[in-house]
Order: C-alpha cells, then structure tokens, then sequence
C-alpha cells in the first residue's frame, strides 16, 4: 500500500504523512460534497427557470386566445 501511496505522491512514511494525507482526502471530500450541492441547485434553478417559462406561455396564450374571442 506504501508503494502505492508513494508511485502516486503521497508521502506516508512518517506518522504525521498519514495525518496530513487523511486531511487531504477529507479536504477533497468535502469539497465534492460542496460542487455536488452546487451542482444540484444550479439544476433546480434552471428546471425552475424552465417551467416557469413554459407557464407563462400558456398563461400568455390563454390570454391572447380569450382576447381575441372579446
């Protein structure tokens, strides 16, 4: 597992390596968790954006149709 650790550039020989790489991997946790909310709500703004336009097109043809029927 070391060499492993080591091909891929993480320093885990001392004790305080393994502290500071399980505080890297919990950095980077973190922040996924950060971009996936991030992620999440900028989707919810756009499908809110997207069905708010499509009832207002039906609001505004409702409109136009009993408009012109007056």
């Amino acid at each position: 597992m070391r060499e492993e650790f080591s091909a891929a550039g993480m320093r885990v020989d001392a004790p305080a390596d393994v502290d500071e790489a399980r505080r890297d991997f919990m950095f980077l946790r973190r922040l996924r968790g950060w971009v996936d909310g991030t992620a999440s709500k900028i989707g919810g703004a756009i499908i809110l954006a997207l069905v708010s336009g499509i009832v207002w097109l039906i609001v505004a043809g409702a409109h136009a149709f009993f408009q012109a029927k007056s």
